[in-house]
């Protein structure tokens, strides 16, 4: 007979320990009075919302994260976690207010101005969301989120010396990362610096082959400097892994049409491009450079 209940016991232990949502919602049970289960298991519901988009899970969050307020009132965690999902879930104004008393509880908490930086970014208001990611950045010097964040934001409101000057710091924490390359390599184009872009992008091809942004910008920087050829192998490179990019079908139509004169290959990626996305914006352009094009080829 013990052996049965040993047994039995076992069972019930191994289920609720089989995930995340199972483990903390029996540690809230058993602890009604911590607010620490609670906070856990209102993450463990945020992971499987964003995850899968349910958004039920994030109602279960949100009631988690009230019951532990209720426990402690000062609780920044519970603010900035509950703030993080209004912000998924696009009520912004419910986002701030949490967040903020997130950072009214504990100022020096770097996640909680992350998260609000993020709301502020999603609203437009990219000032505000500049001031949280440096102080985020400040609070805690090895965020790399942050820190890349905070480049992008400055990038997005073309103030490229600091971005760049922000993208070379967040290199020091992701060396291998091929993005910060892809990034780096952005700027320099954008202030026509070729020879520095096409550094960048090729190392962010090093480190990943697969990374489709940085071969398709290459491709594009061989187009402007006549290097046809070299621009239609990274091209077909992409299409290779990445047969349903329509873009880079009409990019390789559009070589083929203007440069390297062969009508019947244009028409080939042009007619790809439309069996992938028959409802894009060049629909009418694509269609009639493909009745002009099959003219000249019969």
């Amino acid at each position: 007979l013990p052996i049965i209940v040993l047994s039995s016991l076992t069972v019930k232990r191994n289920f609720v320990w089989k995930n995340e949502k199972s483990l903390w919602s029996d540690a809230a049970e058993k602890s009604p009075r911590l607010s620490r289960p609670l906070n856990n298991l209102a993450e463990a519901y945020d992971k499987e919302g964003l995850a899968y988009g349910d958004k039920k899970n994030y109602a279960r969050a949100i009631e988690a994260l009230n019951k532990a307020i209720a426990i402690s009132p000062t609780g920044y965690k519970s603010f900035n976690n509950l703030g993080k999902i209004y912000g998924l879930l696009g009520k912004h104004e419910s986002a701030i207010k949490n967040l903020k008393l997130a950072l009214k509880y504990n100022p020096d908490y770097p996640i909680a101005h992350y998260n609000l930086g993020k709301v502020y970014e999603l609203m437009g208001k990219l000032d505000n969301a500049i001031d949280e990611h440096s102080a985020a950045f400040k609070k805690q010097g090895d965020f790399f989120e942050a820190c890349f964040n905070l480049a992008n934001l400055y990038d997005q409101k073309r103030q490229y010396k600091k971005a760049l000057n922000t993208y070379l710091d967040c290199r020091r924490f992701k060396p291998s990362f091929p993005k910060i390359y892809f990034a780096i390599g952005n700027i320099f184009f954008k202030i026509g610096n070729l020879s520095k872009a096409i550094k960048n992008y090729s190392r962010s091809i090093e480190l990943n082959n697969e990374y489709h942004p940085a071969k398709i910008a290459l491709a594009n920087i061989f187009l402007m400097k006549g290097n046809f050829n070299d621009a239609v192998k990274l091209y077909r490179q992409v299409i290779k892994s990445d047969p349903d990019n329509f873009e880079v079908h009409n990019n390789l139509g559009l070589v083929f049409l203007q440069h390297l004169n062969n009508p019947s290959q244009a028409v080939h990626h042009f007619k790809k491009s439309l069996d992938i996305n028959p409802v894009q914006q060049k629909v009418t352009i694509l269609r009639d450079l493909i009745k002009k094009l099959s003219g000249v080829i019969e």
